[in-house]
């Protein structure tokens, strides 16, 4: 952070290839194999299709990609439930800033909601 702005970060990434069990406190773990049964992905595969469509989405341009993320985004499409420091509400996905990162939601009153990195959750039911 540099003042309020989130200025780098970094991220990892997790891909589930042929775990067919987990543990059942997760609330939605998949993996290629349970996703795309009989076909078999190697992972030398998998990392070259990786590294193809990183290298591909590097080269877009910042307001493309975060068009892409917010129509890709989970739960982007009605009311879900959520939490923050006063109780359970639901809410719609109004945006996320792409300079800050702050999530805008939209309540069942029509009012915005804005939240910093976990000061929400989503309730899964």
């Amino acid at each position: 952070l540099q003042g309020e702005f989130l200025t780098r970060s970094v991220l990892g990434i997790g891909i589930n290839v042929a775990q067919q069990e987990f543990d059942p406190s997760l609330p939605n773990p998949t993996s290629l194999l349970l996703e795309l049964p009989g076909n078999r992905i190697t992972p030398a595969d998998l990392l070259q299709a990786f590294c193809d469509a990183f290298s591909t989405r590097h080269a877009q341009g910042a307001t493309q990609l975060h068009e892409d993320c917010m129509e890709r985004l989970w739960r982007n499409d009605g009311f879900y439930p959520y939490a923050d420091h006063n109780g359970p509400f639901e809410a719609t996905i109004r945006g996320i800033n792409p300079h800050t990162g702050e999530l805008t939601l939209i309540d069942q009153n029509r009012q915005p909601r804005h939240y910093w990195f976990k000061e929400v959750e989503a309730v899964i039911e």
